[in-house]
């Protein structure tokens, strides 16, 4: 068995890749998801871990909740993506305000139960933004770090909270394929 580090290039690092049957096209913005397979484990570091993914409602309540967005986007519109990592608190919006706020903006029907927003706007601005899409945003919920939703779309960086892909109704989904995808590629294995 290899061990990879992540800090350092590799060609040839993703051994499969699996898109949700109704990927999100131009034309919807809904099941935004896929998942990838490395050619060989990650080694983990004191900052390279794996997250949980979250089983839960994700908390909306008076504005109070926050999650938290890392990425290597950029950090406002029109600025070049970052070579570091960066993180952002961002506010758990109610899907209605989330809905109420796209309005008429988006393809697809709008905003579904199957998403989540997260962002602030004007003066802040925090939010994801070119370059964020498939990254994560987390929370901690009772001592452990849960994966909530990925990077889905917005509009702009910052006018619009950012509209992530929720984690908990994918987890059939995500677990039918890590099965079927682990046994494929241990089945295809190079001696």
């Amino acid at each position: 068995m290899f061990e990879v580090d992540v800090n350092t290039p590799k060609e040839n690092y993703i051994r499969g890749l699996i898109l949700q049957k109704n990927l999100y096209f131009l034309l919807s913005q809904h099941s935004d998801i896929g998942m990838m397979y490395l050619s060989e484990p990650v080694k983990w570091a004191d900052n390279i871990a794996p997250i949980c993914l979250s089983e839960g409602e994700i908390p909306f309540d008076d504005g109070s909740s926050y999650g938290i967005l890392t990425g290597w986007g950029q950090p406002a519109e029109g600025k070049p993506s970052s070579d570091t990592l960066m993180k952002a608190h961002l506010r758990i919006w109610r899907n209605d305000e989330c809905a109420e706020k796209y309005k008429g903006k988006i393809p697809g029907g709008g905003i579904s139960n199957k998403m989540v927003c997260a962002g602030s706007i004007a003066p802040t601005l925090k939010d994801a933004c070119k370059g964020d899409s498939g990254a994560p945003l987390s929370l901690v919920r009772n001592g452990r770090m849960e994966q909530v939703g990925i990077v889905s779309f917005g509009i702009g960086c910052g006018q619009y909270p950012g509209v992530f892909s929720k984690i908990p109704d994918y987890l059939d989904w995500i677990e039918k394929h890590r099965m079927r995808s682990s046994k494929y590629f241990e089945s295809n294995k190079k001696s």
